[in-house]
């Protein structure tokens, strides 16, 4: 038990005042995606329920196969019923609901909880003196006393980025917003599929206020005091490290919006010229470029740029962007510039959320967890960095500058010296954006590569490859005893393969790099077997074909799902499913219709992060 301990504070960070015990500690090392082994009852019967809406989707798409039109963006989930179909389909409709109703109950599940983890599960659950969260830019849990995780957002919340509200009226607002959205459905510049998404009636009703919370930077607490408070499992330094503060917006009146909004400045962004989409689409330039011998390899962070750039700026860069941007390829009519711009404004100027029982609405910068954040701070951003390029006095020795959102990457053909000139004039551009930097000549890191000038640059003159682990890294992957379906913890591992070998340009490396993954992976309680039968499937893919670029592909049929929750007791559904759809085969219009199989999708029961770690902070009772 003491050695299990031990183990587990690696990855369970108590910053709070209270003593866990060994069984809190190894519940959490779990980690916050560990699913427990959920209850048997009413499994059958949620599982005839999610049939049920299998079925509708069967009527529907019978009813509705001779449409052949594009998929609208906005289309949403009507809920319409057909009454019924043709004799074949409703044939089978009702003998695969018999076969589920015949499902046996398993009975030999084992929970995969000790009785001593689930009341550790529950004690923690119901202590109210303090918060759990995820660590930022790692996979630790962080405990924090109640009382100082509400002094560090209340610290963020007063500065001049928020102010305090005495009331908020969320009925007024609905009123606008539905009010506006008519007009512009009155008008013609919306059409009825779009109408109807943006004045979802559930979601209006049921909207409230958006929430904060934050993630704990123990990335930043010194490496002594990290290993102490590691150690004693107890924060007797009383540190409180600073967090990254979330606003989120679901389930917020302007989310709809923000959706809509969303759409029409994404193609935006993927139009600058120093756009980075991804980590495969950064390989896929950097494998292009043949730099200099003495290039200088830099990387740059805009801090808190989300939550530091003016919302007027931001609606002016947005404003300028759209009007000049060709509207002629979105599926859908696009909104005039001042439409797009006024509903935009809708979403600034009401980013109002809950905190401890107060109300707060942001007035400097965009909320993280909004969703056209993104694109509207990479909108301004990116006139930004030109016009600071642009007075930079060797801006011709900038060889190659990429960014993504608040990250940029640069290839410098010049001295170090002047590469510190470009940020000083950076910094100097706006008092609340400030840029960090690092500057190297042979190794730099960015997003999850290290760009490095090895044996590859010196032969080829193309920048080598390897695939990067931040040194927070905790390498808390999902424990292979959390109640998942097998082929997820399959793909996991086929898919963090294929990520290694994406990002890794020497195959020794690669190889080095398997291993030591293998070994986490052990360590996590997967087996020899299934590891390396992953890894093998992943590694008989050439790198080449990883790094191809999703193309538009021809236009397929959207595939049938039966969407249910994952029970160890329920087990064989796509058998069932399966044993009737051969009489769809028999019939002249269902053949056409149905000649793909359908798809079991697993969705997941509620985590111990779920359980335990919620953005909104709790009431005390």
């Amino acid at each position: 038990m003491q050695q299990r301990t031990a183990h587990a504070k690696k990855h369970v960070i108590n910053l709070s005042k209270r003593r866990l015990s060994n069984q809190e500690y190894i519940l959490l090392a779990k980690g916050l995606k560990f699913i427990p082994t959920p209850s048997s009852k009413n499994a059958k019967m949620s599982i005839l329920k999610d049939y049920n809406e299998f079925a509708r989707k069967l009527r529907c798409r019978y009813m509705f196969s001779q449409e052949k039109t594009d998929l609208h963006p906005f289309r949403s989930n009507t809920g319409y019923k057909p009454a019924s179909t043709c004799h074949t389909l409703e044939n089978y409709i009702d003998l695969t609901k018999l076969e589920l109703s015949f499902l046996p109950i398993e009975r030999n599940v084992k929970n995969n909880l000790t009785k001593g983890e689930r009341i550790a599960l529950r004690n923690l659950k119901n202590d109210e003196t303090i918060v759990i969260k995820k660590a930022d830019k790692n996979s630790n849990c962080v405990i924090l006393d109640r009382l100082d995780y509400i002094t560090e957002v209340t610290r963020q919340l007063n500065t001049q980025h928020y102010c305090q509200l005495d009331s908020f009226n969320m009925a007024e607002l609905k009123i606008q917003v539905i009010e506006y959205i008519k007009s512009l459905y009155d008008q013609g510049i919306i059409d009825k599929i779009s109408f109807k998404f943006l004045t979802n009636g559930q979601k209006l009703r049921d909207a409230r206020l958006g929430r904060i919370y934050i993630l704990p930077k123990i990335h930043r607490l010194e490496t002594e005091t990290f290993k102490q408070i590691q150690h004693d499992g107890l924060n007797e330094l009383n540190i409180i490290p600073p967090g990254r503060p979330i606003i989120s917006q679901c389930g917020s009146v302007t989310e709809l919006i923000g959706h809509y909004v969303d759409y029409f400045l994404i193609p935006i962004v993927q139009n600058q010229s120093t756009y980075i989409k991804d980590t495969t689409s950064f390989i896929n330039i950097i494998e292009k470029l043949k730099p200099m011998a003495n290039s200088l390899l830099v990387s740059y962070d805009i801090t808190q740029m989300f939550t530091n750039l003016p919302q007027e700026a931001l609606l002016s860069a947005v404003e300028r962007a759209y009007d000049s941007f060709d509207k002629s390829n979105f599926k859908v009519n696009a909104p005039p510039v001042n439409v797009l711009i006024h509903l935009l404004r809708i979403i600034l100027e009401n980013n109002v959320f809950e905190f401890d029982g107060k109300i707060y609405k942001q007035i400097i910068g965009t909320a993280i967890g909004a969703v056209p954040s993104p694109e509207i701070c990479d909108i301004l951003m990116f006139e930004i960095m030109n016009q600071i390029i642009s007075a930079f006095q060797y801006k011709d020795k900038i060889f190659y500058h990429g960014r993504y959102r608040d990250d940029g990457f640069i290839i410098y053909d010049g001295t170090s010296d002047e590469i510190i000139d470009f940020f000083r004039l950076a910094n100097d551009y706006n008092p609340l954006l400030k840029f960090t930097y690092e500057i190297k000549n042979d190794k730099m890191s960015f997003l999850d590569v290290d760009v490095i000038k090895g044996q590859r640059f010196t032969t080829y003159g193309i920048l080598d490859l390897e695939i990067h682990f931040k040194e927070t890294n905790s390498y808390l992957f999902l424990h292979r005893n959390s109640c998942h379906s097998q082929h997820v913890f399959r793909g996991f591992i086929k898919g963090e393969a294929i990520r290694q070998i994406r990002n890794t340009s020497d195959h020794n490396k690669l190889i080095n790099n398997l291993t030591n993954f293998k070994v986490k992976l052990l360590d996590r309680g997967y087996d020899n077997a299934e590891i390396d039968d992953s890894i093998t499937d992943a590694l008989s893919i050439d790198r080449t074909d990883l790094l191809q670029q999703n193309k538009s592909k021809e236009k397929q049929s959207i595939p049938l799902v039966l969407i249910t929750k994952y029970n160890p007791y329920i087990r064989k559904i796509k058998k069932r499913i399966m044993k009737h759809w051969h009489l769809l085969q028999f019939d002249e219009d269902c053949v056409q219709i149905f000649n793909t199989a359908p798809i079991v999708a697993y969705s997941k029961h509620k985590s111990i992060g779920d359980m335990l770690s919620r953005s909104k902070l709790k009431t005390l009772t």
